[in-house]
């Protein structure tokens, strides 16, 4: 029997690999999850610690439903919870991840590691043309630090099946039960409630990517299987979109810049590809006018947010 480790964050594109997995194969298949409560601790100073480590908070629990909700309707799987104390000074968290995975797989006989990378590329199929020199790129290092752990002979995949296989958002929320569905870690500003719970934000552009998403095939402006291409096709014609969203908190129809919709690493790799794949001057220029709001990109303040950028494609497979 092969055995499969699945990366389980939580959210919706590691959670539909695992459920693809479990119920196509017959792997025996474990998930590691990835607690970033240290994480949180050590790079305090870019964002609001009590909103990650709400966040971290949440993500954890959300698994723990995650793995139980598989384990009593498709069959048994287990989770094994590691902290990022280990990471070193110079490794990003991608490669602290790949590097304790692989070690893992390495020690205990497993196959493959398998993690829902690639999920924006999936959705919004634009791609940098490749690096010259692969070996700079982030992709690559995190590959390194995998292979590493494994032992002269042995071949342990390491597998994003969501790029490779262009699996759009609309077709991965359409693959999950919905019991599964509501249990994923939906939101990246959740609030903890006096019962333990978590209450999404209602507002953050995750929720609304895929509130956005299922209401362009429910009024069938596109289809599941055509939603990337159309997105692509659709930017200039409609760059402002109006759908059912949630205003101050309350359900309403909302209008939004399509790029709103897309997180800022995904508006920067978009702007930097605009005059190799041919995207307008009008869409060019709205990104090259907006100004990111997200503090991710600051933990690269170490090499400078232009390195960051130039590195942007490896990172985001």
């Amino acid at each position: 029997m092969a055995k499969t480790i699945v990366e389980l964050s939580g959210g919706l594109d590691s959670t539909y690999v695992l459920h693809d997995i479990l119920t196509k194969t017959s792997d025996e298949v474990v998930c590691i999850h990835f607690d970033h409560s240290y994480h949180t601790a050590r790079f305090q100073n870019l964002v609001s610690p009590n909103l990650q480590l709400d966040k971290h908070q949440y993500q954890t629990a959300q698994c723990r439903k995650i793995i139980k909700w598989c384990s009593d309707n498709v069959r048994s799987v287990t989770m094994i919870i590691k902290s990022l104390a280990g990471m070193e000074e110079n490794e990003t968290t991608p490669q602290f991840r790949a590097r304790i995975c692989a070690k893992y797989a390495n020690d205990n006989g497993f196959d493959r590691v398998v993690n829902g990378w690639g999920a924006r590329r999936a959705d919004i199929p634009w791609r940098l043309t490749n690096k010259s020199n692969a070996s700079a790129s982030i992709f690559y290092s995190v590959n390194q630090g995998f292979q590493k752990q494994v032992d002269d002979g042995k071949t342990i995949a390491y597998e994003s099946p969501i790029s490779s296989n262009s699996v759009n958002i609309v077709q991965r929320i359409n693959a999950l039960p919905s019991g599964l569905y509501n249990l994923i870690a939906a939101c990246i500003h959740p609030q903890q409630q006096a019962n333990g719970e978590f209450a999404t934000c209602k507002k953050c552009h995750k929720e609304a990517w895929r509130a956005f998403a299922l209401d362009a095939v429910d009024r069938k402006l596109t289809t599941a299987d055509n939603f990337a291409t159309w997105f692509v096709s659709d930017l200039d014609s409609n760059p402002t979109v109006t759908f059912s969203f949630y205003k101050d908190g309350v359900s309403a129809n909302v209008s939004i810049k399509k790029f709103d919709l897309i997180n800022n690493q995904v508006r920067r790799e978009i702007d930097l590809s605009s005059s190799t794949f041919g995207i307008s001057a009008n869409s060019a220029g709205y990104l090259a006018n907006t100004t990111p709001s997200s503090n991710s990109y600051q933990r690269w303040s170490g090499v400078g947010t232009s390195k960051y950028l130039d590195r942007l494609d490896d990172y985001y497979i």
